[in-house]
């Protein structure tokens, strides 16, 4: 114990103290430095494991997430498979078509034939290309444009079954419910046949009817005046499907001599009453109003 107080040696006992005091110094910077180092650690660890943020990191960046995928390619068009289309497709077998470019009777030019119905089953009959002709009147008669028809010419002769009264529906409707005086009346004949085949209406003057009367119920104008033999003008109404057929007056009285070149007197403002009338299958009226 003497010499730990008092050193031995050569040298005086101060440069001895020194030397101890510098051993000391060292010794304790040396464990500073590993309790620094152990403390240092393991805050780092429990920061780490806490996943802490103390606001002085700068915040993770987002990842943006990848683009849309590709799909499968669609190959097939838009809309359903297998939808009928065309004028007048319907199921049904042993449908006729239109005769193509068969010239109507009665003034009736016969429209383009019947196609087969796109989609439609097997054996359908084909919707008719639409048959255009006049059925106004004669030389020194008012006259009705007889517009076109949805359904195809049929020749005379033709053995295709007249429609049944049972199962042919006619509706009869204006274009307008009012015309000014620069208009002339549209109506618009549909004949729908609820029977599963085919069959023809004659619709000549004489057959097809079209009167005209003013809100007196007199007489104004009809399609069989002054009418010498008129022919027929057979269309074919296609089974579970109609025909449509427009009519144009031109606003004029019957003549009163179907032999004179003079045209009726023109109809005046008021409520009229159009009605077709198909022997066999009924009639069907309608009302309308002409304006100055």
């Amino acid at each position: 114990m003497d010499s730990m107080r008092h050193p031995v040696g050569p040298l005086p006992s101060s440069i001895y103290w020194r030397r101890r005091a510098v051993v000391l110094c060292l010794l304790a910077l040396v464990i500073a430095l590993i309790v620094w180092a152990v403390n240092s650690g393991t805050s780092g660890n429990k920061k780490n494991g806490a996943g802490g943020d103390d606001g002085r990191h700068p915040a993770h960046s987002i990842t943006p997430s990848p683009g849309p995928s590709t799909g499968t390619p669609i190959d097939r068009p838009p809309g359903g498979t297998g939808g009928n289309s065309g004028t007048g497709g319907s199921p049904g077998s042993g449908g006729s078509a239109g005769t193509a470019g068969d010239t109507g009777a009665g003034g009736q030019d016969g429209g383009a034939g019947g196609t087969g119905s796109a989609g439609g089953a097997a054996g359908g009959s084909g919707g008719s290309g639409g048959s255009t002709g006049s059925v106004g009147g004669s030389s020194g008669a008012g006259g009705v444009d007889g517009g076109t028809s949805t359904g195809g010419t049929v020749p005379a002769g033709s053995t295709l079954p007249n429609c049944a009264p049972s199962k042919v529906k006619l509706t009869l409707r204006p274009e307008k419910n009012a015309y000014e005086s620069d208009e002339r009346p549209q109506f618009v004949l549909t004949i729908t046949n609820s029977g599963s085949g085919t069959c023809k209406v004659d619709l000549g003057r004489a057959s097809a009817v079209l009167k005209i009367t003013n809100d007196s119920d007199d007489e104004v104008w009809t399609s069989d005046h002054c009418a010498k033999s008129p022919s027929p003008a057979l269309v074919q109404v296609p089974g579970n499907g109609r025909t449509v057929r427009s009519y144009t007056w031109d606003r004029k009285h019957n003549a009163s001599k179907c032999d004179s070149d003079a045209r009726g007197a023109e109809a005046e403002n008021g409520t009229y009453v159009v009605e077709v009338d198909i022997p066999g299958l009924g009639s069907a009226p309608a009302t309308f109003t002409l304006k100055s």
